[in-house]
């Protein structure tokens, strides 16, 4: 196999054949060459030349069987394929498999970026954002913009799926060779050598690096595997957005607050319960509690600007009334303020009042990995606490001048706070109807009031029996209600619900899917153990629980899913 050409000196029309929907531009050739080489030399420095060589010859033939125009040669190719495989011992077809991996990898981080390149190069108008608000107004008028605008609410649910090996510290690593790639140095320039040497630095942990995992993941696991998304849309693209959008709707003489949210994230992993028996209380718990980690750095790391920025002197700016006297509340409730901070910044009230709010956010996560109850005003109960706290901020600049302090500093700030909260995304609930059909039918089969079991009712009959219940004024057990293992895991849930809203606020969990519903007992039978449970309280059709009110609205949706409830 020595008369293979390196991988290091692949002819360019491979990189013709990357699949994507756009014209590769001389960036993207030049970007996949430069890691295609790298990765050569790679392979031969740390396998040696003969991995190198049969990675070049399997590349060659499966190439050949691509691009092989009748059925005939392209057998014969595939036929060359499996006979040098099987001619290899398992070390070695692992190593070539390997190849293609990384290969691949990198090849489409390479396309990633020339597509980053694309948008940066548009002109601002030819943004998506722009033409959709230019059309808006175009089409339907200013009205109409801001009706849409009040009304806009997206949620982009993340789910765990079963099939999603790669590891953080493998994207964590391809986004990093990304990085290196989004650099634009002259070619024979010193800073690109340099940007080479990184490359090859990178590639080599590439490949010596577990690029799947060897045990299956948990939920918590799962849920790290999310957030090292959500945290850079987060971080990253959602504020640009959130600027973007408010940028274009001013120009229409169209406000939009900081803090309302037109994109929301919402969540299954660590929610969904339909056949998972190892997704439980305690579980959802764990990813809550991960959740909120994250999110408090990712709030601490805002208001760390703010105290940097907001040195504005009581001498020099006037502060409202409300803001001094929420500062004397702060003083009064959190004995554990740093005093050098009170005498430091004794004549800058912002600084002072970010300060206390750092301290608070501090408070709140420790009472949640505690599981410790909220104490007001040493801890925020939710996110709108939060919020109130920055409100009084904006106020206050706005009435002493600093109206472009607040329209910048303090709006960029709330409108990421907002994105965050103290849970990053709302997390979505998910069982199995039948589940709450058994866990109802041991209720009420216990009360005797039902001359057959809960079981053989028809669903007709089960509605009727259902809906009356809801609008009882009864209980319908004591509690805890006497159930058995399955059933009691059922309603636990409805248990948790009602503590984690009252941990982290009623937006943690807005959803309850019921998967596999059939008519609509299957949705009754949910909603009245919701309410033993205390969630709900249904009378007229209203919600009369106002907190934590739990969200009923286009809450039940059905599932593809076809197993059965898991029961163990």
């Amino acid at each position: 196999m020595t008369d293979a050409p390196a991988l290091s000196q692949a002819p360019d029309d491979d990189v013709d054949n990357l699949e994507n929907d756009q014209v590769i531009d001389e960036k993207l050739r030049r970007d996949v060459r430069r890691v295609t080489n790298l990765l050569g030399q790679s392979i031969a420095r740390q396998e040696g030349d003969d991995a190198l060589a049969l990675v070049e010859l399997v590349r060659r033939w499966a190439k050949r069987a691509r691009e092989s125009g009748g059925a005939e040669a392209r057998q014969e190719a595939v036929a060359k394929v499996q006979e040098i495989l099987a001619e290899q011992p398992d070390a070695s077809v692992n190593k070539m498999v390997r190849a293609f991996s990384v290969y691949f990898s990198l090849a489409n981080m390479a396309e990633q970026v020339a597509r980053e390149r694309d948008i940066e190069s548009r002109p601002p108008e030819d943004g998506w954002l722009a033409r959709a608000v230019a059309a808006i107004v175009e089409e339907q008028g200013v009205d109409q913009l801001v009706e849409g605008v009040s009304s806009l609410d997206v949620r982009s649910v993340f789910t765990a799926h079963p099939t999603e090996a790669s590891r953080r510290s493998t994207l964590t690593k391809l986004r990093r060779v990304a990085d290196v790639l989004h650099r634009d140095h002259p070619e024979g320039s010193r800073a690109l050598a340099g940007d080479d040497r990184e490359l090859a630095q990178l590639i080599d942990l590439l490949w010596q690096t577990d690029i799947v995992r060897r045990n299956r993941p948990t939920p918590v696991d799962e849920a790290r595997h999310m957030i090292y998304f959500l945290q850079g849309i987060l971080t990253d693209a959602l504020p640009a957005l959130g600027r973007e959008l408010a940028d274009l709707l001013a120009e229409h003489d169209v406000s939009l607050p900081p803090e309302q949210l037109p994109l929301r994230f919402g969540s299954w992993i660590g929610g969904d319960r339909d056949g998972n028996p190892n997704v439980t209380p305690a579980v959802t718990l764990d990813v809550l509690r991960l959740h909120n980690t994250v999110a408090t750095e990712m709030i601490q790391r805002q208001l760390r600007v703010l105290v940097r920025e907001l040195s504005l002197s009581i001498d020099h700016a006037d502060v409202s009334q409300e803001l001094l006297d929420s500062l004397e509340q702060d003083k009064a409730n959190l004995p554990d303020l740093d005093p050098r901070v009170l005498v430091v910044n004794a004549n800058e009230p912002y600084r002072l009042k970010v300060t206390a709010m750092q301290l608070k956010v501090r408070h709140t996560a420790q009472r949640i990995a505690e599981g410790t109850a909220h104490v007001p005003g040493h801890d925020y109960a939710d996110r709108a606490e939060i919020l109130a706290d920055l409100r009084l901020i904006d106020e206050s600049l706005r009435a002493g001048g600093g109206e472009l302090i607040a329209d910048q500093l303090v709006a960029e700030a709330t409108r990421a706070i907002s994105q965050v909260g103290l849970h990053l995304a709302s997390l979505d609930v998910r069982e199995h109807a039948e589940a709450h059909h058994h866990a109802v039918g041991l209720l009420v089969d216990r009360l005797g009031e039902q001359a057959a079991p809960y079981a053989d009712l028809d669903r007709d009959s089960r509605f009727r029996l259902l809906a009356d219940e809801l609008l009882a004024a009864r209980p319908l057990a004591p509690t805890p209600p006497p159930l058995d293992e399955w059933g009691a895991r059922t309603y636990g849930t409805f248990e948790a619900i009602k503590e984690l809203q009252g941990t982290f606020g009623p937006e943690v969990i807005e959803t309850y899917i019921v998967s596999m519903t059939q008519k609509a007992d299957d949705l009754l039978a949910p909603i009245v153990l919701a309410r033993q449970a205390g969630l709900v309280d249904l009378v007229g059709g209203r919600t009369e629980n106002p907190s934590p009110a739990w969200t009923l609205r286009h809450c039940w949706r059905p599932s593809r899913r076809s197993a059965s409830p898991d029961r163990s």
